[in-house]
């Protein structure tokens, strides 16, 4: 039973990132940060590789985010498959 709390679980969470990534304004946050981060890195000058590197780690940092809730909504979609899986048998 333990095994399928965990599930149950992972549903919730899944459906719950689910409704988080649909959300416009976190969709735009998301969208807006890059813009800068990609335009910010784009006119630094020549000899600032400092600031460049800062602004691709942060690019980066937004798409590892984004990628993290996607996994969970991946997860919970698996788990969601898993529980109709063992109500067959």
């Amino acid at each position: 039973m333990h095994d399928e709390d965990k599930l149950h679980q992972e549903v919730s969470v899944g459906q719950a990132t689910e409704t988080l990534l649909q959300n416009e304004t976190l969709q735009k946050a998301f969208k807006e940060l890059k813009e800068l981060y990609t335009t910010e890195m784009l006119n630094t000058k020549l000899q600032d590789d400092e600031a460049r590197r800062k602004c691709y780690e942060l690019y980066h940092t937004i798409n590892q985010f984004e990628k993290h809730l996607e996994e969970y909504v991946t997860t919970g979609q698996l788990a969601k498959q898993t529980l109709k899986n063992l109500k067959k048998f």
